[in-house]
């Protein structure tokens, strides 16, 4: 598509200067045709003079005009410039010898007309050389050529150059395109400057950008799913085979004795006990976010201080001491969905607290916000598995969390009921030293939510 341009730029250009260079020699030949009709004007008024004055009062034989003729064209012409008049036959006027003519062979423009002198019919013809007006016209044409041609590469080269600056870029935008249909979203288009280009590029990286984002969000939420589907699978499938097995064996085994039935059957209680709890857990994680809540100002104190005591028996059993500092303050919350929150945090500390340890509960206000937090002496968690322990069934030890009746469903849970509440759950830990888990809600004040 360029070539064609640039050739139509080229074939425009000398078409142009060929008429503006035809154009200017044609009004100087009618410049030229002007001179010679002006000069045959001036020799016809002359050759009237001259017969005049050389007849004196009588009449002019042939020869005498012929003789006058001559002498009189050869002082009228010049240089440039040539005269010639010669006698017609009165009897056979000739019609149409007027006008002008250009004689190619001698390269002139003539001008001829007829006059009439008494006694006598004379053809004047005023001839002028215009070989020098064609030279230059040859010559302009010749450097028309050159220098259109020279200003048409020129002109040409520049448009070639302006137009890879101008499509550079959009070439760019082309393969950033192409790539991001190919599925590859972290491809960015470089673009400098502010102008509609560079404004289309930086758009075109914003849309690449959220939609990596996007995909990376649905793969992990498709990653998420398939883990919590393989997870589920498993936790589901410990318990039956322990349940199936069990009582299988009181089925078949003929020679059982009332220790063992009694041995096997608590095992299949236990077993059946830990899928109810798993199923409950489920329950809740998966419809915390799809029930209403029914928000309402609760006094975080004293739903703290009612769930400690709750579970301060099977603390007190485990040799765990729990202590509490609460500051009076009200949070905007579900107080159903808030209480299993905090009852999950206090299990999850005494699953990882050892007899002698202890286990700390505290809330308070912190600008608009309440925060709670629950801190043991426990075992502590991996750094690099901190971000995964509120994914839905992760357990940092398996055997410890199974032996101890969990399914690694609480944090997940917990998690979810903060978010639900608007909240924040952040959780610090050291190995062997301890987990802090700090949990924020709206604060409620009177008015409103803080």
């Amino acid at each position: 598509m360029f070539l064609p341009s640039v050739a139509l730029t080229m074939i425009g250009i000398l078409a142009i200067s060929m008429g503006l260079v035809i154009r200017s020699h044609a009004l100087q030949l009618e410049a030229e045709k002007e001179v010679v009709l002006a000069r045959n004007t001036e020799v016809t008024a002359r050759l009237r003079q001259s017969v005049e004055a050389r007849k004196g009062g009588y009449f002019l034989s042939v020869s005498k005009m012929e003789e006058l003729l001559s002498d009189f064209c050869a002082e009228m012409s010049d240089g440039s410039t040539k005269v010639s008049v010669l006698l017609l036959d009165t009897a056979q006027y000739p019609v149409g010898m007027e006008g002008f003519v250009f004689a190619e062979e001698t390269r002139t423009i003539q001008f001829h007309t007829v006059t009439f002198i008494p006694g006598f019919v004379c053809k004047v013809s005023v001839s002028k050389n215009v070989q020098p007006l064609l030279d230059r016209f040859q010559e302009d044409i010749r450097t028309v050529q050159v220098y259109g041609t020279t200003v048409s590469m020129i002109i040409s080269t520049t448009l070639l150059l302006l137009a890879i600056v101008i499509t550079k870029p959009i070439k760019g935008l082309e393969k950033a395109t192409e790539k991001i249909a190919e599925g590859d979203y972290s491809h960015r288009v470089r673009y400098r400057g502010s102008d509609e280009l560079a404004e289309l590029a930086r758009h075109m990286n914003e849309m690449a950008a959220h939609i990596e984002a996007d995909t990376a969000y649905i793969e992990g939420i498709s990653d998420s799913r398939r883990k919590f589907i393989s997870n589920m699978t498993h936790e589901l499938k410990t318990p039956l085979t322990s349940i199936l097995g069990f009582a299988d064996v009181l089925r078949i085994k003929m020679d059982i004795t009332d220790e063992e039935k009694k041995n096997y059957a608590d095992i299949i209680f236990a077993e059946a006990n830990r899928l109810r709890m798993l199923s409950s857990r489920l329950m809740e994680l998966i419809t915390v976010n799809e029930i209403e809540l029914h928000m309402a100002p609760v006094k975080l104190e004293e739903l703290l201080a009612r769930e400690a005591d709750m579970y301060r028996p099977i603390c007190v059993e485990a040799g765990i001491s729990l202590t509490l500092h609460l500051e009076p303050v009200v949070v905007w919350a579900d107080e159903t969905l808030f209480a299993t929150m905090i009852v999950n945090l206090i299990d999850n500390a005494r699953k990882a607290s050892g007899s002698g340890k202890e286990i700390h509960i505290s809330c308070q206000k912190k600008a608009h916000q309440v925060m709670v937090q629950v801190r043991d002496q426990g075992i502590g968690i991996p750094k690099d598995q901190i971000v995964h322990v509120t994914e839905a069934f992760y357990m940092v030890d398996k055997a410890r969390t199974r032996k101890a009746g969990g399914a690694g469903i609480g944090l997940a849970l917990c998690k979810a009921v903060a978010t639900a509440h608007h909240g924040e759950l952040m959780i610090e830990s050291k190995l062997h030293e301890g987990t802090t888990v700090t949990v924020t809600a709206p604060l409620y004040e009177e008015g409103g939510i803080g």
